[in-house]
């Protein structure tokens, strides 16, 4: 009896197992259409996603998740219409890029209400599809579009009212407020009514920035201011208007560019609509540039529009207006006194070097008037004499003075040594090499020296 009865419990425990593995097999083998077809619902967007599974993981669940949403995304489609918004990207693929992310970035953060329609798995990987119902996303799209042509038509009648003030800084930023409140829907015509009149609001809102920045004029006081190194060019002579429609225009963002350092300044119009600033001249040429332009990036990025928008409105061409500085170099008057073992020289052969260097370098030298004062102050000494030969010390100081304000600039000391077969030759020798030493090594220090004159 026992027998039988485990013969028979053998016999069942074999027919379930059969049963499982064929019915784990015929489970394997059955995928979903929504799997292997291609998708397509009148009434719904579908998206598909699928993970390998792990070990002791749930993380394909949130792999095939994302996967489905970014499917479900693509299956959305947008295009650009330059026409709309009055662009060409002929030239500038990167600014079309720009837009194409912008107006994409709006189809994968407007997914909401989608839904898990159906799953499969098996024991190595997992799938899911997810729907959204194209209703509901065109409902969720008409609210979010309404709201955003709301808003950038507030901006707009702002931006009127300041352009009729002729607050233009604050009519550009709110004219592109109204355009970065539409950004996600340049592939789109945006039409309104505004003051009784049907605009197209993306294209309206472009074509005031441009026609802003096209009236604006920036004149400049001088066409060249005539200055000298080391000296500034002061306010009253670096200075411009701005000018909107034949009146001055305040608190206006200029910036200004000097060619000698290529470095900007970031500026505003005053009360009266006049841009002043100073420069310290330190250029060695006869001729440099200070341009005063329209400050685009400041008055972009106080509207907080979008990096598309600003590099798009950056376009826009702005006048410009150009001062020609015509440099000269400070005149120097130098004096001496050089003397050979006590003895004063007639030829005075440092000042006459340092003559030479600075008639080549373009500075003047004079005998009065002059800016900057030169002292050489110098004589030799014999030191030792060895089989004959003689060994001279020669020591020199200079001394610059401003002239303007009585400092002194600059002070060098100088000491060379010479041989020969007398120790007044020697020096002379002593002297050669002095001169030598003033071009090689002293020459660039007072060069620097006489940029010295606050």
């Amino acid at each position: 009896m026992m027998q039988r009865f485990c013969y028979c419990f053998i016999v069942v425990v074999l027919i379930v197992f059969v049963g499982c593995s064929t019915q784990k097999q015929i489970s394997e083998k059955q995928k979903p259409d929504w799997i292997t077809k291609q998708l397509s619902d009148k009434d719904y967007y579908q998206g598909v996603g699928y993970a390998l599974k792990e070990k002791k993981s749930t993380t394909h669940y949130d792999v095939a998740k994302t996967m489905a949403l970014k499917n479900l995304a693509e299956e959305i489609s947008v295009d650009i219409s330059s026409s709309t918004i009055h662009i060409s990207y002929e030239n500038d693929l990167s600014l079309k890029d720009d837009f194409t992310s912008v107006i994409e970035s709006r189809v994968n953060s407007s997914l909401e209400g989608y839904e898990i329609a159906d799953t499969y798995e098996n024991s190595h990987e997992y799938w899911v599809l997810y729907r959204l119902s194209k209703q509901k996303y065109a409902s969720i799209q008409t609210q979010k579009r309404t709201k955003a042509i709301e808003l950038s038509v507030s901006h707009f009648l702002e931006a009127e009212k300041y352009q009729k003030d002729f607050d233009v800084r604050n009519a550009i930023i709110f004219y592109a407020k109204s355009l970065d409140d539409l950004k996600a829907y340049f592939n789109e015509t945006i039409t309104v009514e505004v003051n009784n009149q049907k605009i197209n609001l993306i294209s309206e809102s472009y074509n005031r920035i441009y026609r802003i920045l096209s009236d604006i004029e920036i004149v400049a006081k001088n066409k060249s201011v005539d200055c000298k190194v080391g000296y500034k060019v002061d306010s009253e002579q670096l200075a411009c208007e701005v000018i909107f429609q034949g009146k001055k225009i305040k608190n206006f963002p200029v910036v200004a560019f000097s060619s000698e350092n290529a470095q900007q300044q970031k500026l505003n119009s005053d009360a009266n609509g006049i841009v002043q600033t100073s420069l310290l001249v330190k250029s060695q040429k006869s001729v440099e540039t200070f341009e005063f332009s329209v400050d685009k990036t400041t008055l972009l990025l106080q509207s907080a529009t979008d990096f598309a928008i600003r590099k798009w409105l950056q376009k826009i061409p702005t006048t410009k207006t150009t001062i020609l500085l015509k440099i000269s170099k400070p005149s120097i008057s130098i004096s001496s006194v050089e003397k050979n073992i006590g003895i004063v020289q007639k030829d005075n052969v440092l000042k006459a070097k340092l003559e030479q260097l600075l008639l080549a370098n373009g500075y003047n030298i004079v005998s009065k008037n002059a800016d900057f004062e030169v002292f050489i102050s110098s004589d030799t000494k014999g030191q030792i004499q060895t089989k004959g030969i003689f060994t001279t010390l020669l020591n020199a100081q200079f001394r610059i003075k401003n002239l303007r304000n009585g400092a002194i600039v600059e002070a060098q000391n100088l000491t060379t040594k010479g041989t020969q077969l007398s120790y007044k030759v020697a020096g002379e020798k002593a002297y050669e090499e002095a001169t030598r030493q003033i071009e090689s090594r002293l020459f660039s220090s007072f060069i620097n020296a006489f940029l010295k004159t606050e």
